[in-house]
């Protein structure tokens, strides 16, 4: 039990990570260890940096309420001003320092 908690509490620690720095910022799986974990406690938990990257992307997804762009239950303009109401807000709630994560990491392959 307490191997699964520390990997939730990693994963959760690597959305905001990745999120605020993206995926280049970390880079390696051990800088993602200190202050999110104890030091080599990701490798333990993940094989690799992309394959915890996968799961901080799955798990980003299911924030993203994209469920409620396809409910018929709802005008479809209603729908995308609703969903646009929530990105601003969340942009608004973090004084606009941070873009979509899948955004992010498309762009963080980029030449510089």
């Amino acid at each position: 039990m307490a191997g699964h908690s520390q990997r939730t509490v990693i994963v959760t620690a690597a959305v905001d990570r990745f999120h605020a720095k993206g995926y280049q910022g970390p880079a390696s799986m051990t800088s993602l260890s200190p202050p999110v974990s104890p030091r080599g406690s990701c490798c333990n938990h993940f094989a690799s940096k992309e394959g915890l990257a996968a799961i901080v992307l799955r798990q980003y997804g299911q924030t993203r309420r994209l469920e409620e762009l396809s409910d018929p239950a709802v005008a479809p303009l209603q729908r995308l001003h609703r969903y646009f109401e929530f990105l601003r807000d969340e942009q608004v709630e973090h004084h606009f320092t941070r873009g979509g994560i899948f955004g992010n990491f498309g762009s963080d392959g980029r030449p510089q």
